[in-house]
């Protein structure tokens, strides 16, 4: 995942599995995973990457709770 721009589109490529937990470590500004076949619960990790103003996760095979650090996300326009 060395390669990931600031603005990652990944939506509709059929990936399956969990959410990586070190997406926190690319300082991203739009993560799209929409319409893949992910699946387990969303890593507290995402709520650690403070450039983030967009988290696009609909359409797929997500479960548990929303990380409370989401909230922390003060850039975060779109969840």
């Amino acid at each position: 995942m060395i390669f990931l721009s600031f603005n990652s589109n990944l939506s509709f490529n059929y990936i399956s599995g969990s959410i990586p937990s070190n997406f926190s470590q690319i300082p991203l500004v739009i993560l799209s995973l929409s319409g893949n076949r992910l699946s387990g619960e969303i890593p507290k990790g995402i709520g650690e990457i403070g450039s983030l103003e967009e988290l696009v996760l609909e359409a797929n095979q997500l479960d548990g709770h929303l990380p409370e650090n989401l909230g922390n996300l003060s850039n975060l326009k779109r969840l």
